[in-house]
């Protein structure tokens, strides 16, 4: 088997969407322990909808893909996983919306609620990706 052949096989552009949420998350932590609590409280919400948007837009873009088998079959991306994992990114994105006020106004992490977010987001991705209907 030769790096070409395997390179086809593996069809990692099927989990852009999970590595786009991935590299959101890590800019929200990595951001808010460089910039501290109150400075970063201005912009990772920004960051985190925008992120979870370009997900939305990077499934998208998915939907016409014949490939839909990634990692030599351990990863499915169908149509139905698709519209699964867009509705876990928009709703996530809606709850950050719903959510910045009263976070707060009760003194909690800003940074850290987006964070934990984020990380259930890519889990609940993943995890539709992972299984075989």
């Amino acid at each position: 088997m030769d790096f070409s052949n395997l390179a086809a096989q593996l069809n990692a552009g099927a989990i852009l969407p999970e590595s786009i949420v991935l590299i959101t998350l890590m800019v929200v932590l990595i951001g808010d322990l460089i910039v501290g609590r109150t400075a970063s409280a201005k912009w990772t919400p920004y960051a985190a909808i925008g992120g979870l948007l370009l997900s939305i837009v990077a499934l998208y873009s998915q939907w016409d893909s014949t490939n839909t088998l990634a990692f030599l079959g351990s990863f499915n991306a169908d149509p139905l996983s698709i519209v699964f994992r867009g509705i876990i990114a928009l709703s996530a994105a809606v709850t950050i919306l719903m959510s910045v006020s009263y976070i707060e106004q009760t003194g909690t992490a800003l940074a850290e609620f987006i964070c934990i977010l984020l990380t259930a987001t890519l889990g609940g991705c993943s995890c539709l990706g992972l299984m075989s209907w």
